[in-house]
């Protein structure tokens, strides 16, 4: 199998556990003890997609820490499945809020989505690939990974339905979108140093949710809240990144940069559109965000040193 194909049934497998996320707790709201409903069934077949691709890297003579890690994240995965088993069957819909079982279920793949990327950015500097293909692979799996990386916020961006369920403070949504946001922005434009790239990202990622909301509708309950915000905040970051992050001023340009990711929120946080348009945000909370952000998009680099350290081997 071509190696572009291979990655093409990646997106499936992904795509298939990203839909199962977002329906998820709507179908626990129609059968609460019902481990086979049908966002599961998606997730598993998409696991069992993930098994087969594995097993054809593996005998196609794929070696490495890369794979490494996509096993790694796979086997974590199936973990997660089990005790993901355990949870709805004895707390039943207590099972949608934060617990072990979808933190386990979240490190698996984040690992699987991290494993497969970096092999893709490895195969472009062996050209086994064309960089063109790989760049386009890279910013549709960035969005993957902004996906499960905001997961955790969909607790927050349930409708009001599950208010009572919601073991969240309020200031936690600013903190954690601030924080996802500087990380993945970042990370996005050291690996596809392309203007355009950021924006792209968070864009296809708003479209994969509004996709979701119209082909897989929630039935009589309401849709979740989309965090358009995003796209403004990409739209900031990749028309200040030239004036800031590319004269090295330090410190000065991290904040510099946060600060504008900031804007959007504090946008609407003034608006005061909750809801249904967002998630209730208040003003104090955009200093922690502030700050998450600052710190997000200096992690992004060591983390690319780590993850990726082939992705900068190839003319771009």
């Amino acid at each position: 199998m071509k190696r572009d194909v291979l990655y093409y049934w990646w997106l499936v497998a992904f795509g298939l556990a990203s839909i199962a996320v977002a329906r998820d707790p709507w179908f626990h709201f129609r059968s609460v003890d019902d481990f086979f409903v049908l966002p599961h069934l998606a997730s598993e077949f998409g696991v069992l997609i993930a098994l087969c691709l594995l097993v054809i890297m593996m005998r196609g003579g794929t070696r490495g820490r890369a794979l490494y890690t996509a096993l790694a994240g796979f086997c974590i995965l199936l973990i997660g499945v089990a005790a993901d088993r355990i949870y709805h069957g004895s707390t039943g819909i207590a099972a949608i809020a934060w617990n072990p079982a979808h933190f386990i279920l979240s490190l698996g793949m984040l690992l699987l989505v991290l494993g497969i990327m970096r092999q893709l950015i490895k195969d472009a500097s062996y050209a086994v690939m064309p960089v063109r293909s790989r760049d386009g692979l890279l910013m549709v799996f960035s969005i993957i990974l902004l996906g499960f990386l905001w997961i955790p916020l969909l607790q927050q961006e349930l409708p009001v339905i599950i208010a009572d369920l919601t073991i969240l403070p309020n200031w936690f949504y600013a903190l954690y979108a601030g924080l996802c946001m500087g990380f993945v922005f970042k990370l996005v434009h050291d690996l596809v140093p392309r203007y355009g790239s950021v924006m792209s990202v968070a864009g296809g990622y708003l479209v994969c949710r509004l996709a979701v909301d119209f082909f897989v509708p929630a039935g009589e309950l309401a849709v979740s809240m989309i965090p358009y915000f995003l796209m403004l905040s990409a739209v900031l970051f990749e028309c200040a990144y030239p004036f800031f992050m590319k004269r090295e001023k330090g410190v000065f340009s991290v904040y510099a940069m946060a600060l504008l990711l900031m804007v959007p929120l504090a946008s609407i946080a003034l608006i005061d559109t909750y809801p249904p348009i967002h998630p209730a945000i208040s003003l104090a909370s955009l200093v922690w965000a502030l700050g998450s952000a600052s710190i997000g998009i200096i992690l992004a680099r060591p983390f690319q040193f780590v993850f990726f350290p082939h992705a900068n081997e190839t003319e771009l």
